[in-house]
């Protein structure tokens, strides 16, 4: 079975809504502080406008525009990431190579990815499941999964490795 496999990555509305949640929640909060329905706080105006702020950042975020992105996996496993910024049609997006580091976690569900691109710059990509057209998740799942255990096999030292490390020179 070959792991090579190319997705589009889209806007997850599964974090646009927990966005939107948490922004209703934040304002909740401030109002409940400004109007001490809450009861008494210390710093009654600085807790209001946090809250307010976190509101707004939440909302500025589900509202914000997506970025796509690409990631493509060739059948010997190397990662490329596309980022589809809105560019001109005159810039065509140029894929990014990148290694994918052992910090990423492969849950049923979730995909958390940190990447290392060749200057060494770390991303984090999280990929859930409504953000990847055509269901395609599992597939780009395993192969991810094939690679980092690729990778991990060849962090792990040796039998006799360990055994030449481990041993005093004798005279």
């Amino acid at each position: 079975m070959s792991i090579a496999t190319s997705v589009t990555l889209g806007p997850s509305r599964t974090v646009r809504a927990a966005l939107a949640a948490f922004a209703a929640l934040h304002a909740a909060l401030a109002a409940g502080i400004a109007t001490a329905w809450l009861g008494a706080f210390h710093l009654p105006i600085f807790l209001p406008c946090v809250h307010a702020g976190a509101a707004i950042a939440c909302l500025v975020g589900a509202a914000q525009r997506p970025t796509a992105r690409r990631i493509d996996v060739s059948g010997v496993g190397a990662i490329t990431v596309t980022v589809q910024q809105w560019q001109t049609h005159d810039s065509a997006p140029q894929p990014i190579p990148v290694r994918l580091l052992s910090g990423s976690a492969f849950l049923p569900g979730l995909l958390v990815l940190e990447l290392a691109d060749g200057q060494g710059r770390r991303r984090h990509l999280v990929v859930l499941p409504d953000a990847i057209r055509g269901g395609e998740f599992r597939r780009v799942a395993a192969a991810l999964r094939a690679i980092a255990a690729r990778d991990a096999g060849a962090r792990e030292p040796k039998t006799f490795e360990l055994i030449a490390g481990g041993q005093a020179q004798r005279p």
